[in-house]
């Protein structure tokens, strides 16, 4: 079956792609790293790719594309989605909106009025066609507004401008990430011209000068932290770690304040009206006895995956599948230590333990 696999895939680029980590700092260029890999006589290379060492470009993309999406939405709040003007140009607006200049904007205002829902040049829908003094009578749709909160006051702005300066601000940050570069990290997906090449460079595991493997699927990398330096990764690595040895430490107070909190004692001390009606009622003794305490516990247990699958990716692990490995490895001592310490904080058990050794025959 893998043999199947192999010969069905050989053909694609994933089969043919090598992951090279712990690179020397001379092999984090393309070329370098090209004339490397040749020189080790598996076969020829196909492409090299070499992962940033920093993600100042795709945080520069990505606030590009969020303010862009931003920006599409008040234009749909004005013009309407999809817009029914009859003369409405979508590329003369994406040009004009695209321009950073006074006679732009003038020439948006203009259009935007006559493009605007409720405009004599909307169509409408069904119901108001061959109405045309209706559509031509109808107030057109006002600008869309935005709240923000500057120098500690709330003021209205005008959606639509606010979104294309930050936009025009987005592209400048973008050319100037591109512009500006970024040094290799410690990373790159080297393809070979053939799949055989790639899986005997990925079985010699590389040299002294980095590591090879074959490369998982897009969608199984991380890209964030792929190409991140090792004195980086290390000190994400220890606080992520750090911060699940807190969780471990601190998870024991939500189940004791909580439990205390619930239990009867407490309820006589702070509230006795609650306390006798807890006792008259077999039902709410059972609900708090019993499914409260499992209810809340079942809670935390679901919410602790999630808590320590944030702490691993924030490790720098580059793949997905090392970091699942990391958190089952985690939630599994997680779970073992907060086992050990809860029963081994009751002193009943350690009291059977005792008896069990000291008097077997009275302990059963």
């Amino acid at each position: 079956m893998r043999w199947h696999y192999l010969l069905l895939t050989r053909r694609a680029g994933n089969a043919r792609t090598l992951l090279v980590t712990r690179l020397a700092p001379e092999l984090r260029r393309a070329e370098p790293l090209r004339r490397f890999v040749e020189e080790l006589g598996a076969g020829a290379v196909e492409s090299v790719h070499v992962a940033p060492g920093t993600d100042a470009l795709t945080r520069a993309v990505g606030e590009r594309a969020r303010v862009l999406a931003r920006l599409e939405r008040a234009y749909a709040a004005a013009l309407g989605n999809p817009c029914r003007a009859r003369t409405y140009d979508p590329e003369l607006l994406r040009r004009v909106v695209l321009t950073d200049s006074d006679a732009a904007r003038a020439v948006e205002r203009r259009l935007l009025r006559r493009w605007a829902r409720g405009s004599g040049d909307d169509k409408g829908n069904s119901k108001d066609k061959g109405n045309s003094k209706d559509n031509g009578n109808r107030r057109p749709a006002a600008r869309p507004t935005l709240l923000l909160v500057r120098a500690w006051r709330v003021q209205r702005v005008d959606a639509i401008d606010h979104w294309r300066a930050r936009l025009f601000a987005a592209d400048a940050q973008l050319q100037r990430a591109r512009a500006g570069g970024s040094a290799g990290g410690t990373a790159a997906f080297v393809t070979m011209a053939r799949a055989a090449d790639a899986y005997v460079l990925a079985r010699a595991g590389g040299a002294d000068a980095c590591r090879m493997r074959m490369a998982p699927e897009a969608r199984a990398v991380v890209w964030a932290s792929v190409g991140r330096a090792y004195v980086g990764k290390a000190a994400r690595y220890l606080g992520g770690l750090a911060m699940t040895v807190a969780l471990l430490l601190l998870w024991c107070v939500p189940v004791v304040l909580i439990s205390t909190l619930i239990s009867l004692r407490f309820l006589v001390t702070r509230s006795p009206g609650l306390a006798s009606a807890v006792e008259r009622s077999q039902f709410l003794r059972s609900l708090l006895s019993y499914t409260l305490p499992s209810l809340i516990l079942t809670i935390f247990m679901t919410v602790l995956p999630r808590l320590l699958w944030a702490f691993v990716l924030a490790g720098g692990d580059r793949t997905y599948a090392a970091a699942d490995k990391n958190m089952w490895i985690r939630h599994l001592y997680f779970l073992a230590i907060y086992i050990v310490v809860i029963f081994g904080m009751s002193g009943s058990v350690w009291a059977s333990v005792y008896s069990l050794f000291t008097d077997p025959g009275g302990f059963w």
